[in-house]
């Protein structure tokens, strides 16, 4: 992770930009309080002008309420030039993860 890491999740209960350490540590932090059990599944995997895709499946249950969602996502990943991580963006809607890298909506 470099100085100026970024990640900014874009839908869902936790959508926000987080920067740097702490902002890693908050984005954990806060969904930890939100969710009490979280799996993803890799559906695919590629590069795309430098960046790595990858298309997701996130299952998680509320803390709180106890309900169970499935998410269709993707998380672009950015690097910098020493192959360091300087951004993620994660996303809970693929057209917009496949879009936001150049492809046309899946």
């Amino acid at each position: 992770m470099t100085k100026d890491y970024v990640m900014e999740q874009h839908g869902g209960t936790m959508e926000g930009v987080y920067r740097g350490e702490q902002g890693a540590r908050d984005y954990r932090e806060g969904f930890q309080d939100v969710w009490v059990e979280a799996s993803v599944a890799l559906d695919d995997l590629f590069e795309r002008d430098g960046r790595i895709v990858a298309l997701t499946r996130l299952k998680v249950k509320g803390r709180t309420s106890g309900i169970e969602v499935e998410i269709a996502g993707a998380g672009v990943v950015s690097f910098a030039e020493d192959g360091r991580v300087r951004r993620v963006d994660a996303y809970t809607d693929r057209s917009a993860a496949l879009e936001s890298v150049g492809l046309p909506p899946g």
